[in-house]
């Protein structure tokens, strides 16, 4: 308090919420893992366009564990690493309409700095009323993994689902 005029001292009070509010992150090892899912529903021509982000590391390290050797990501669409990323992500990152899978189509992947972006699609009827998802993706290899989808229909409809491994599928109405 300021004792002249009896009021509160903000620049302290701001100080104190600060270190309150930056206590749970003091641990500066801890490392947050969170992938990104971008679909888009294409209404000219009823398809789902889908792009992940996932960081370059992690998602190497994902295909590493599946095949018990080395992978190296260094170039965009590797003819070696490209079965690889198409199974990891067609096991990992499933879509239905209705209680009906969707086949998806895996288009394929580009790096841009420490991230990968992979590219699917997806061919569905004239409307999408309800989209469930399950997206798996890095979550075999780390527990605290976290998927943030996004799903828009057009015309700035855009929805959001947060997923994780203790509830890694999520529905769009």
């Amino acid at each position: 308090m300021d004792s002249a005029q009896g009021r509160p001292n903000f620049v302290s009070m701001k100080w104190l919420l600060l270190v309150m509010m930056l206590g749970p992150f003091s641990d500066l090892d801890h490392k947050f893992y969170v992938g990104l899912t971008d679909i888009h529903y294409d209404t000219d021509e009823s398809t789902l366009e889908i792009s992940h982000r996932y960081f370059l590391d992690d998602f190497s390290l994902a295909l590493e564990k599946r095949v018990d050797s080395t992978v190296v990501i260094d170039t965009d669409m590797n003819p070696t690493v490209l079965p690889l990323v198409e199974d990891y992500l067609l096991e990992n990152f499933l879509l239905s309409d209705a209680d009906e899978l969707i086949p998806l189509s895996f288009l394929g992947y580009e790096l841009q700095a420490d991230v990968i972006w992979c590219y699917m699609q997806a061919e569905v009827r004239s409307t999408v009323d309800i989209l469930s998802v399950e997206n798996r993706v890095l979550m075999d290899v780390y527990e605290s993994q976290k998927n943030l989808v996004h799903f828009s229909r057009g015309k700035g409809d855009i929805q959001s689902i947060y997923l994780n491994s203790e509830e890694p599928q999520g529905r769009f109405h």
